[in-house]
Formats: C-alpha cells, sequence, structure tokens
C-alpha cells in the first residue's frame, strides 16, 4: 500500500517462530515480499541462532540491475505463531535488509472502512480463496450400514457372498406378522381360482424358486424369537420378453406393534453413478457395452441367523397344508437389497 502524504511503501510483515540450533524457537520478524524467489536471514540474527551455514557464492539481482553477492546460506524450519504450521526454509544470509519503513505514518487520509464491513470484506475474500472440498455424500447411518457390511460380508464354500440384513434397530421390537400373510395368501389364493393360467405362472415361478434353492422349507420356525414372514403377491407382464410374471415380497407390511422389517433397515448409500452420468460416458468411447445380470439379488446369499426374518408361506396345491419356507438370498422388497446386491457384484 503507498502513502500519498510521503510516498512510503508499506509491505506485509508477521512474526513468526524461527528455530535455533538447539531445537528452540525464537521470535522473529518476517518480511514478506511476494514477489521474491529466495529468502534471506540476517547474519545478526542467524548468529544469534547458532545456525550453521554453507558456502554459498551466488549474485543477487534486484530492480534497477543493482547486485548483491552471497557468500553463505543456511537452514532451519520457521513456525506459526497462531497455528502448529511449520516450514523448512533455506536463507541466504546477507548483512542487512534495507527496507526500513518509517516509525510513524500518517494515516488520517486513508480511508479504511468500518471494522464490520471490513471483515465481511475479508471474510468473501477468504471463500473466493478457499479450496472448495467436495461434502460428504454419505450420511451417518449410510456410513454405518458400509461398516456393517465390511465387517460381516463373507464367502461360503461354493465362492458365493454372504451377507447380513443391516438393521438399526432391534428387532424384537417386531410383532405378530403371520396372521396377516397367511390372510393375504389365501386372497391370493381366490384370485388363483379365476384366473388359472395366472396361478399356472404363479406356481411355476416359485418352482424355479425352489429348485434354485433360492428358498426351502423350513421345518420348525423359530416363532420364539424376533422374526419376520412377508406377504407376496404377483406383478404380471405380459410384453415382458424375460419374465412376464415376478412375485413382489412386502417387506413393508407392518406388524401388530406397527413395525415391518422395512422400518428396522438401513437403506444404505446409492452406489451406482447417476444415470446422467452412466449416458455422458459413453460419449467418451468408440464402443460401449451393456449387460444384465440374471436374477442379480438372488446371486447373494443371506446369511443363516437372518433367514428368519425372510419366511413367507407357500403351498404348491389346495390339497396341500399352508408351509413355511424361508428365502435364502437377498430378496427384492427389502429397503437394503438394493445396497446389498450392488456392493456385492
Amino acid at each position: 500500500m503507498k502513502n500519498s502524504s510521503s510516498d512510503s511503501i508499506i509491505l506485509a510483515t508477521a512474526k513468526v517462530w524461527v528455530r535455533d540450533s538447539s531445537g528452540n524457537y525464537k521470535l522473529g520478524k518476517a518480511l514478506l515480499v511476494s514477489c521474491s524467489q529466495v529468502n534471506f536471514i540476517r547474519n545478526e540474527f542467524s548468529q544469534k541462532l547458532r545456525l550453521s551455514r554453507s558456502k554459498q557464492n551466488i549474485e543477487i539481482q534486484c530492480i534497477g540491475k543493482s547486485s548483491t553477492n552471497i557468500k553463505y546460506k543456511t537452514t532451519t524450519n520457521t513456525k506459526s505463531v497462531v497455528t502448529g504450521f511449520k516450514l523448512p526454509l533455506t536463507f541466504c544470509i546477507t548483512t542487512h535488509i534495507a527496507y526500513q519503513p518509517d516509525p510513524e505514518i500518517d494515516i488520517s487520509s486513508w480511508n479504511i472502512p468500518a471494522n464490520e464491513s471490513l471483515d465481511a470484506w475479508l471474510e468473501k475474500l477468504w471463500k473466493l480463496e478457499e479450496v472448495a472440498t467436495a461434502a460428504d455424500p454419505w450420511t451417518r447411518e449410510q456410513h454405518s450400514c458400509e461398516r456393517l457390511y465390511l465387517n460381516t460380508v463373507s464367502r461360503n464354500s461354493c465362492g458365493r457372498i454372504v451377507v447380513r440384513l443391516p438393521l438399526k434397530d432391534d428387532p424384537s421390537c417386531l410383532g405378530d406378522s403371520y396372521v396377516t400373510a397367511l390372510r393375504r395368501f389365501h386372497a391370493q389364493g381366490r384370485r388363483f381360482e379365476k384366473l388359472p393360467l395366472l396361478k399356472a405362472h404363479y406356481i411355476e415361478f416359485m418352482d424355479e424358486y425352489k429348485g434354485l434353492r433360492n428358498m426351502s422349507v423350513v421345518e420348525n420356525p423359530k416363532v420364539n424369537e424376533p422374526h419376520y414372514y412377508i406377504p407376496q403377491h404377483c406383478v404380471l407382464k405380459p410384453t415382458s420378453t424375460t419374465t412376464k410374471l415376478r412375485v413382489v415380497f412386502d417387506a413393508s407390511c407392518r406388524t401388530t406393534t406397527q413395525k415391518s422389517l422395512n422400518d428396522l433397515q438401513i437403506v444404505g448409500p446409492t452406489l451406482q453413478a447417476e444415470l446422467f452420468i452412466l449416458l455422458l460416458r459413453f460419449r467418451l468411447y468408440r464402443y460401449a457395452l451393456t449387460a444384465d445380470i440374471i436374477k442379480m439379488y438372488r446371486q447373494v446369499v443371506m446369511h443363516e441367523d437372518d433367514r428368519k426374518y425372510q419366511y413367507i408361506l407357500w403351498r404348491s396345491s389346495p390339497t396341500e397344508e399352508v408351509s413355511t419356507y424361508q428365502l435364502n438370498t437377498v430378496t427384492y422388497g427389502m429397503a437394503s437389497a438394493p445396497y446389498l446386491a450392488i456392493r456385492s457384484k
């Protein structure tokens, strides 16, 4: 800043800690010149610090082609007097530093903003100069879900990934779910009496489920422990080229305590990139490939201790008794299923 009254040039200065030869820090005053390419230390101060020096024969040129011969250099650490920031620096040792500001400067003609206004402008400057850091896209609950996955995931003897249900609440709060699941199962059966073709597709789907060992009969359901019966229904899409009928498992159905299994689960973070980003990537390469993982959710095995939360009711014929089955794999309809499946692929 230039003082119009006396044509003085004011440069920034700072108090800094400078380390001496014994490792202790002594207070020094630094002159900050942004255009300087080397660092200088006065010979008197370097002797006070008892810094070791090495020969350095260089010529320093300044504005106007004036030159100074430097014969020695030294290295030490400087440290902020405000924070713990440290910086190792190499200094050229010089006999004097010519900058000598007037002891008193007349600032009466300066147009200095009020303190509040000045603080606001400084804050704005800091924000402009601030290096932006991306905010954490995950919540604390999502981080908890990821930690639970990493601590419990495993592989079985067949090489399949085995996961646990990420529960955020105690499952003992689940009430009775059997009665509702049974009522909806019988309602589905009455619908099948009017739509025999739908019934045939439904039985075919469930037979495939059993054939792939994605579900198995439970001889002794653990009804004395926290458990959950998932009601089910079917969705028919005659125009589909792959699966025309899909069974939907409703894990959002509330129990007698007004809690559902999905209420207890952590949904988990979104792992896949946004669709817009995926579409943009197609512009980066000459060829693009897409693929569909068949029955992706059912490629991931559910831990045996958590299968009691995946009970369903089923029978292939009205002449049979309604039996309890457990779903052995990750099941769509579960709040955490997309995360578990994509995280395990």
